[in-house]
């Protein structure tokens, strides 16, 4: 496997879902070139000529297997990755599950979901994706989303 991350010039705009049931988060553990198995929410890069929401729909359909209902839009997270120097612009939404789908394959580099608690995320710190991690599930218990339709669904 190619260890090396090309650095790109644009910000790489992604979306993401904090997903809580029974006081839990849905999260994915994924295996990256240069951090090794990181834990993250379910989140990937918007496709060209994709929506928001179907983008985060897809993405997390395509890493944990579930269905999701975005409820809201939680807001816009910048990162600059110490790793490839790359700049993220992370759109993260808010949602529910419809249901599980076992025989969904898992999207590479996606190693295994896990339901956590807030505590145990936290005292999993070490290893988080970023720090935007904890920052969004935070975010997400204190803060009220917007509605959906302040986003513009049209491409």
């Amino acid at each position: 496997m190619n260890t090396q991350i090309a650095k790109t010039d644009k910000p790489r705009l992604t979306a993401a879902a904090v997903i809580v049931q029974d006081g839990k988060y849905l999260m994915v553990y994924e295996d990256m070139p240069m951090q090794g198995v990181v834990l993250n929410q379910p989140s990937g890069h918007i496709e060209n000529d994709e929506s928001l929401i179907d983008a985060v729909k897809r993405e997390v359909l395509e890493e944990t297997g579930h269905t999701f209902e975005p409820t809201g839009w939680l807001g816009l997270y910048p990162y600059k990755s110490p790793h490839t120097g790359n700049t993220q612009i992370r759109l993260c939404f808010v949602g529910h599950s419809l249901g599980f789908n076992p025989d969904q394959p898992l999207d590479e580099p996606i190693v295994k979901t896990a339901w956590l608690t807030r505590s145990e995320i936290e005292a999993l710190s070490a290893e988080h994706r970023s720090p935007l991690v904890m920052k969004c599930v935070a975010d997400a218990e204190t803060l009220t989303a917007l509605p959906l339709d302040r986003l513009s669904s049209s491409l």
